[in-house]
């Protein structure tokens, strides 16, 4: 009888090692921590700047698409390998780097879907149907952010007019400035540095005079009874479908919160 040779046994299943463990660790902490600012950002109101419900709309879908793969790497620590002898450690980490990426989410969307249509043994139509999704997910996506971004970011208004300026501004903390076409402000309850230098963003204080403005000098305040204009850092911004008003503490960071002032709804307002 021929002499025959014992199979050698199957490798037994790897087992997860110290470093995958961390990385399941941060998923599960970034999954956490990204469901929560998914429900800030999505019900969080920001009054201070407007057009911002696309932008926050956007990071929205970020933050969901990092929990679930925040999520998925939990899972895929613990579940079967598809391979035997293999850890889970290098999908783990896979997917800790999409939850890092996350605010890519239209390329790393389009990514897996381009993946599952290069699988084999797919049914007819699941393939064709996979990779149009690739790219209508990258395209529409990679635009929807962009686009909502740019709208979002307020940017110095250049061309506006002092008649555009004309009506009432008002803060988030009710702080109210009142530009009147007849060369006339009262200000109430408004941040001190929009007339002083003083670097205190929390004083505020009431006042009342004259006011200009041209698009190369900027705004002019008198007080009344007063000799001369006094200079703000008061400057004129916009987004991409409202204007604002802001003091400028620093131009890197401009319309901060408690120093912008949005127009008060009204027929004047509406005209213009």
């Amino acid at each position: 009888m021929p002499s025959s040779t014992p199979l050698p046994p199957p490798p037994p299943e790897a087992q997860a090692g110290c470093g995958t463990f961390l990385l399941v660790m941060v998923a599960g902490l970034g999954a956490i921590i990204c469901s929560a600012g998914a429900v800030l950002t999505r019900f969080v109101s920001r009054e201070e700047l407007p057009d911002q419900g696309p932008w926050d709309a956007y990071l929205t879908v970020a933050l969901l698409w990092a929990a679930a793969a925040g999520v998925a790497a939990v899972v895929t620590a613990f579940a079967p390998s598809p391979r035997r002898g293999s850890t889970p450690g290098r999908r783990v980490a896979l997917l800790d780097t999409a939850m890092a990426l996350a605010i890519l989410w239209p390329l790393e969307a389009a990514l897996f879907a381009l993946s599952v249509a290069t699988r084999r043994g797919l049914r007819r139509g699941i393939r064709p149907a996979a990779a149009a999704m690739s790219v209508v997910t990258l395209v529409g996506g990679t635009w929807w952010g962009v686009t909502a971004y740019d709208g979002a970011q307020p940017r110095r208004d250049t061309h506006v007019s002092r008649d555009a300026l004309v009506g009432e501004w008002r803060t988030s903390d009710g702080g109210l400035l009142v530009l009147a076409a007849d060369g006339h402000y009262s200000a109430t309850q408004v941040p001190s540095l929009l007339f002083t230098f003083d670097w205190d963003s929390q004083a505020r204080v009431d006042a009342a005079g004259d006011w200009d403005f041209d698009t190369f000098s900027g705004f002019v305040f008198t007080d009344a009874g007063a000799e001369g204009g006094t200079d703000t850092d008061l400057s004129v911004y916009r987004t991409r479908s409202a204007r604002m008003l802001c003091v400028v503490e620093d131009p890197d960071t401009a319309c901060d919160t408690g120093l912008t002032f949005l127009r008060v709804p009204g027929p004047a307002a509406a005209a213009r």
